[in-house]
């Protein structure tokens, strides 16, 4: 409720110390509503054919209406964005009033716009206020549109086969009116009399009579079920071509022409050969071409096929490829067929056999126990031809009945009892050829070694190992020191058993001599204290096993060198009043022994000098210890000083004598030269000061006092000052100064000087002493000083430009004073064809030229190798026939064809050698059947000439110098260049690309430009150029005169209906003189178009993919065609959609659709689907194993048109993605004598694939000697009987008796497998007898030998393992208690002292038994040898001899 009222307020005012207050009374009047709309909206319905001034409505307000107001509409508002046009011109309110009314009538057109919606405002005084509301007038439809035919006009191209009811056309008819209203709902009806229906409502056109080929115009009427009616009309061009009913048939299906490779054959290898039942165009086939990859090898002419290349068969002997036809109808209805070609290459004969070998000698070896039919190899072979070609036959030689070659499969097998003592090698060549005789160039040698079965290696002894275990052997041993024997067995037999020793030495030192390693070189511990050495036994066996062991030999140090001296002998000086403990010199010695030895020093000596004199044992320092005696003379104290070393087992002790001079205090001797003459030389020209000898002086009273220091060496003489002395200098042999010189010498001058003497004086107090005058002889050696000088200034020389190298031209001399020797060489020119020796000799050494420069001015230097002259030389070169012959000028000619005999050119040539040797011959080489030449150069035509055959000629003409010798000439090629004249017409070319050109109908712009016109013209220039025109009557094509394009230049005429072909001329004129053309013939089809929607090909797809598929894989592929026989079909898309029924798939679709947690995703273009996102897992229960979703295909310019729909289903199938496992793998235990069959264990495993074929398990076993295999279900059993003897198994290291074995079980699915090793053990049992090693021994020994010496040690062997065998002997003859046989190891020896003069053969029988009393028996043959062990005993022990007197003299 709306009243007046008051309102009271206290207001206060106050500052820091007063305040005051006021009431204040507020008036608050009535207050007044302003109009406002009732309604936020207001809708309206009106007719479109509404007149002006209808009252639409009424807008209702509220409020105070007492004051003024208005209604008026947003001046700013249009009527759509499109429409400018202001809503207040259309609509408008009465004065005052709420009521809305049409003002302008005539913009009222619901099919150009069906809605209003603008706002309406209303403006108050009193208050002023303004309101708004929004307007919305939609517009209701009237029958005023009058339907159409949209696609009036169109033509159809159909065939007088369709029968009744078969699709025509479909009218297209529009209507503006409001969609789904009577208003605008059409009907069709044909209103003239045509073999043709059309359906009332769809307006689909159908056949309903007999066709026969013509234009057939249908008239449409097509009116709505509006009140009142309205009518529109159309037409359409049906084209009823002729029947094609037929499909091409080729005679054959498929062809399978062939031809012999590596040719080309001129002849066809095919004729192809089509009919068609059809007549007319339509019954008229042809082959429009090849198809395939391999179609490139192929082409057509015609229906004849040929080959486009030479084929290898070896390469590849088949190719694949199909041939089209088709007939010759209207494109649209063209019917083709296809056939298959199989091309196959025939074979030649163009490869020889060979052999599958890398190297053409084969060795193998054969037991000499092999079986008759045993392979001994098969010997490989191919030939890359096939057939008879590719047969191989095989040869063997020379013939053996010991072997057989089969020829077929190459089988080299035994073919008789192999004898190794009969014959131990065999020697076969094998050859091969082909079965139609082509025989190769290789021979396979083969070479068959008979070998002896060899199953033991060589085992060093347990005795030999101990002996090698510590060897030392001391140095310097002698030569040949024996080792050790080096024992070895092998169980062998024959050469199997023979075993060679070898030894591995880099030292050298050592060798093996009759089965004993020696050392054949002396060791020495300073060089190699170590040595390691191998020895290698190998038996004879083929082929031969070794075994091989490393010794380490220590060598033993020996103290073999005695300690040495650094120098012959010692010596020191000193004074008798020298102070105790002055050092005198130092003895050093070294010992070549190890480096641990020691050193030290000694003195022997006399004990007066032993008083004053002592050593440092340890350094070899020599030092006074106590006063020197003093004596009146210079005194010579002589001793010996010794080194002994620490060696072992002695050491050693070296001597040396050393003195110690002791010099008095006084002058007592003069100084001494070491020469009474010197005699030295040196060059001349030397610098002064250049040092020529030395000499030494010594001086007796001793370096230790002034007077035995030499103070001064002067020189005398007449010659003194040509030299000068150096200062003096001491050394430990005595004072050494030096003679310098003191001019430059010349030897030419003087070359010796021999008046020289020197003196030297010491420097001892009071007088001092000089020394005895000794002589100076000084050679002045002659050097090189002096130049060479030239015998003549200059000299001339004269060569022809032919010589060869090394041709001597001249000779110059020269002379030295200093008789050096001299060497000759050209100074300048440094670039001519010339060289100098060291006689002076001066030769050709380059190519001479007498054209290019005739005269050489040559400087010839002669040098001695310091000094050096110069001469002049001149060489003249000759003229000789070095030139060939020049031509000159232009060797192109040019000559119009057609001409007959006619003048070409003229060819000149030049040589620039002089007479005769430029006189030049002329030759023509080639074409003289159409050119002449003559010998002035001038050529010519024999006959005209035609351009189009040879445009150009080549022609060898050759310049001979027939009057030099040698005789030199020159070939050149002379072109000659045919002109073209106009004489050949234009030629089409490349027909098949526009005999026939297709354009589509209603085409406005358009020109054939991938398909031009081609013409050539086989003349050059102007008279090859071609230009283009065309004749058309109807005026519609036109060509464009330089490239041959056909164009359209009259689209009017360009309608299906009305033309579906026409043929237009095109010629092609020349630009020659006198032009020439030619015309062709050309069809222009025209192509009408197609409106069908496409479908799919199924209503359903299942696809079915592997549990293994991952994202981005595909499922598969959906596919649509357009029904349409139109190339112009729609072009469209592929989508999904998840609806359970796929007709509510036109609500909307996606390019994926997710199913139970995957995503399938497709391709618009291709329509395939793939994986997006997801996984599948066949064995898990509760994954889902099937997808169901829908396809939809749309047409690609218009997205949401759906044409149709298909439902997609996707099945997982399993996969083999699980490998098998073991769960149930023991190793295996038998016995030895364990029954075959017997399952002695069981494998198991397991696969969690879930479909029997990817889970069910097969299983295999792998063992050596195939003792085990494996049932199905992985039990395991006994497959052959277990022998534990047998090479597979070998003896353990324990004393169990078990033997080892490993075994290999693969468990397998469909397509993968595991594999694990298992142990098979077994455990042996004494079932194996022993067995000597020989049945007989032949022993030999020596009478007396000790008892219990072993003499040989008999061996059994057993294969069981870890047997102790025992060994007895169980009889003998004589007496076999005179020996003893050990029972563990089978050492034989004497148990009684052997007489061979009582028993001297003995025969011993012996055993050899296993645990299980299994025995061998062994014979052991003795023969006792004879020893010095009796003296001779005369017998009688006395007799009486008579002789007679005189009795001859023997």
């Amino acid at each position: 409720e709306s009243r007046s009222f008051a309102v009271f307020i206290t207001v206060s005012i106050n500052d820091s110390v007063d305040e005051i207050e006021e009431i204040v009374q507020i008036s608050v009047p009535e207050a007044v509503v302003p109009p406002l709309f009732v309604q936020e909206e207001y809708r309206f319905n009106i007719s479109e054919s509404l007149e002006n001034g209808y009252i639409i409505g009424l807008l209702d307000i509220t409020g105070d209406t007492s004051s003024g107001f208005e209604y008026f509409i947003d001046p700013n508002s249009t009527v759509s964005d499109t429409d400018p046009t202001k809503t207040e011109t259309v609509f408008g309110f009465t004065t005052n009033t709420p009521n809305l009314f049409v003002s302008n009538a005539a913009h009222l057109d619901r099919e150009t716009l069906d809605k209003y919606n603008f706002t309406v405002f209303i403006r108050s005084t009193t208050p002023p206020n303004i309101d708004s509301t929004q307007v919305i007038i939609c517009l209701l439809d009237f029958n005023d549109q009058s339907p159409y035919l949209d696609n009036s006009g169109d033509s159809e191209l159909i065939s007088a086969s369709y029968t009744s009811g078969t699709f025509v056309l479909q009218a297209i008819g529009v209507d503006l009116d409001e969609p789904g209203t009577v208003n605008s709902e059409i009907r069709y009806e044909i209103v003239n009399t045509v073999p043709f229906a059309i359906d009332a409502i769809n307006g689909s056109s159908t056949v309903n009579d007999d066709l026969t080929p013509e234009n057939v115009t249908i008239e449409v009427e097509v009116y709505d079920l509006g009140t009142p009616s309205n009518r529109g009309n159309g037409s359409f061009l049906i084209r009823v071509a002729p029947r094609n009913d037929f499909d091409p048939v080729f005679q054959e299906l498929p062809y399978t022409p062939t031809a012999p490779e590596n040719s080309v054959p001129v002849d066809p290898v095919l004729s192809i050969s089509v009919t068609d039942d059809d007549t007319g165009d339509e019954g008229s086939p042809i082959l429009i071409g090849l198809e395939g990859t391999d179609s490139e090898f192929f082409y057509l002419n015609g229906s004849d096929l040929y080959l486009n290349a030479s084929f290898d068969r070896e390469t590849r002997d088949t190719y694949y490829f199909s041939v089209v036809a088709r007939d010759d109808g209207e494109p649209e209805f063209y019917r083709t067929s296809t056939s298959n070609i199989t091309f196959t290459v025939e074979d030649v004969n163009d490869n020889t056999p060979y052999f599958i070998a890398d190297i053409l000698m084969e060795r193998y070896y054969v037991q000499e126990d092999a079986q008759r039919g045993d392979v001994v190899v098969t010997i490989q072979a191919d030939d890359s031809d096939i057939g008879v070609n590719g047969e191989i036959q095989f040869s063997l030689s020379p013939e053996s009945v010991d072997f057989e070659l089969d020829s077929v499969s190459g089988n080299l097998t035994v073919n008789n009892t192999l004898r190794r003592s009969r014959q131990d090698e065999y020697t076969f060549n094998v050859t091969i050829a082909d079965a139609a005789g082509l025989m190769s160039n290789d021979t396979l040698i083969i070479t068959i070694l008979i070998v002896e079965v060899n199953d033991h290696s060589p085992v060093f002894t347990e005795e030999f190992n101990n002996i090698i275990s510590d060897i030392v052997i001391e140095e310097n041993g002698p030569a040949s020191e024996e080792i050790s024997t080096i024992y070895v067995e092998d169980l062998d037999t024959g050469a199997s058993g023979d075993v060679v020793l070898s030894l591995n030495d880099s030292s050298g030192r050592f060798s093996i001599i009759n089965g004993t390693l020696f050392v054949i070189q002396p060791l020495d511990y300073e060089n190699t204290s170590v040595h390691v050495i191998s020895i290698t036994a190998q038996d004879g066996g083929i082929p031969p096993l070794a075994t091989s062991i490393n010794i380490t030999i220590n060598v033993d140090d020996v103290n073999e060198f005695t300690p040495e001296f650094d120098a012959d002998t010692y010596q020191g000086e000193t004074i008798y009043t020298a102070v105790i403990g002055t050092r005198l010199f130092q003895a050093s010695a070294t010992d070549g022994d190890g480096d641990d030895n020691v050193i030290t020093y000694g003195l022997s000596a006399s004990d007066d000098i032993l008083n004053f004199l002592e050593i440092d044992p340890n350094s070899g320092v020599v030092r006074t210890r106590d006063a020197v005696p003093e004596m009146a003379n210079v005194t010579t104290y002589t001793f010996n000083i010794t080194a002994t070393d620490n060696g072992r087992p002695n050491n050693r002790t070296q001597y040396i004598e050393a003195r110690v001079v002791v010099y008095s205090p006084e002058n007592e001797f003069p100084p001494e030269f070491d020469q009474r003459t010197y005699m030295a030389s040196v060059d001349e020209g030397l610098p002064i000061g250049t040092s020529v000898l030395e000499f030494t002086i010594t001086d007796d009273d001793g370096r230790v006092t002034p007077a035995g220091q030499i103070s001064n060496i002067t020189l005398n003489g007449v010659e003194a000052d040509f030299f000068s002395i150096s200062s003096i200098r001491e050394t430990p042999n005595g004072y050494v100064a030096t003679l310098l010189t003191n001019a430059v010498f010349d030897f030419e001058e003087n070359s010796v000087y021999d008046s020289l003497h020197v003196y030297a004086n010491d420097g001892g107090s009071g007088a001092a002493l000089f020394s005895e005058p000794s002589t100076i002889i000084i050679q002045i050696n002659n050097v090189n000083d002096n130049p060479p000088i030239f015998n003549r200034n200059s000299s001339n020389g004269s060569v022809s430009e032919l010589a060869e190298n090394g041709t001597t031209v001249t000779t110059v001399t020269a002379s030295d004073a200093d008789g050096s020797l001299l060497t000759y060489s050209i100074m300048r020119p440094t670039d001519v064809p010339f060289a100098i020796d060291a006689s002076g000799r001066i030769y050709v050494s380059g190519n001479l030229d007498f054209e290019s420069l005739n005269t050489y001015q040559l400087l010839v230097e002669v040098s001695d190798g310091v000094n050096s002259s110069t001469t002049n030389v001149t060489i003249s070169v000759t003229d000789g026939n070095d030139l060939y012959p020049v031509f000159q000028g232009d060797l192109t000619f040019n000559l119009s064809e057609e001409a007959g005999p006619e003048f070409v050119g003229t060819l000149n040539v030049t040589d620039g050698d002089q007479p005769p040797n430029n006189a030049v011959l002329f030759s023509l080489l080639n074409g003289t059947s159409i050119f002449s030449l003559g010998q002035s150069g001038d050529v010519y035509t024999i006959e005209s000439i035609d351009r189009e055959d040879t445009p150009v000629y080549y022609v060898e003409v050759a310049a001979i110098n027939h009057q030099a010798t040698p005789r030199l000439n020159t070939t050149v090629t002379v072109t000659i260049v045919i002109d073209d004249i106009n004489d050949n017409p234009p030629r089409f070319v490349n027909t098949t690309q526009y005999l026939e050109l297709r354009i589509y109908e209603n085409e406005t712009v358009f020109s054939f430009s991938n398909s031009p016109v081609r013409a050539v013209d086989d003349d050059i220039g102007s008279n090859s150029e071609v230009r283009y025109s065309l004749s058309d009557e109807l005026g519609i094509f036109d060509i464009r005169p330089d490239n041959g394009i056909i164009y359209l230049v009259n689209s009017n005429r360009l309608t299906y209906e009305n033309l579906t072909e026409l043929v237009v001329t095109v010629t092609a004129t020349d630009n020659g003189d006198d032009p020439m053309s030619a015309s062709i013939n050309i069809t222009i089809k025209v192509i009408g178009v197609n409106d069908h929607e496409p479908v799919f090909t199924a209503n359903e797809f299942s696809f079915q993919v592997p549990e293994t598929l991952e994202s981005g894989m595909e499922v598969g592929r959906i596919t649509a065609i357009d029904p349409d026989r139109s190339p112009h079909n729609h072009t469209f898309g592929f989508g999904l959609c998840d609806q359970a029924n796929c007709s509510l798939c036109s609500h909307g679709y996606n390019d994926s659709v997710t199913v139970s947690n995957n995503t399938f995703q497709i391709d618009e273009f291709s329509g395939i689907i793939t994986l997006l996102e997801g996984s599948f897992n066949f064995e898990d229960p509760i994954v889902l194993q099937m997808f169901s979703f829908c396809a939809v295909l749309f047409l690609e310019n218009r997205p949401y048109n759906i044409t149709d729909q298909a439902e997609v289903t996707v099945s997982v199938t399993d996969t083999n993605d699980h490998s098998p496992q073991f769960v149930l793998s023991d190793d295996l235990f038998v016995m030895e004598d364990v029954s075959v069959g017997e399952i002695i264990g069981r494998w198991s495993a397991e696969d969690r694939d879930g479909s029997p074929v990817h889970s069910d398990l097969t299983y295999r076993l792998s063992i050596i000697g195939r003792y085990l295999d494996i049932y199905s279900n992985g039990s395991i059993y006994v497959a052959r009987s277990i022998d534990r003897e047998n090479p597979a198994f070998t003896c353990p290291p324990d004393s169990s008796g078990n033997s080892t074995l490993s075994f290999l079980v693969t468990a397998s699915d469909s397509s993968s497998s595991i594999r694990k090793q298992g142990t098979l053990t077994v455990k042996d049992v004494d079932d194996k007898p022993p067995a000597f090693l020989r049945n007989v021994y032949e022993i030999s020994v020596v009478e007396n030998i000790p008892i219990s010496q072993s003499i040989i040690r008999l061996a059994a062997d057993d294969d069981d393992c870890d047997i102790q065998l025992r060994y007895r002997i169980v009889a003998g003859i004589p007496n076999f208690d005179d020996f003893e046989l050990l029972e563990l190891n089978g050492i034989l020896s004497a148990a009684v002292t052997i007489d061979r003069e009582t028993h001297p053969f003995y025969q011993l029988t012996v055993t050899a038994s296993d645990s299980a009393d299994a025995a061998d028996t062994a014979t052991v043959n003795i023969t006792v040898l004879d020893e010095n062990d009796n003296t001779p005993v005369f017998s009688p022990v006395s007799q009486t001899l008579s002789v007679r007197e005189y009795a001859s003299v023997g």
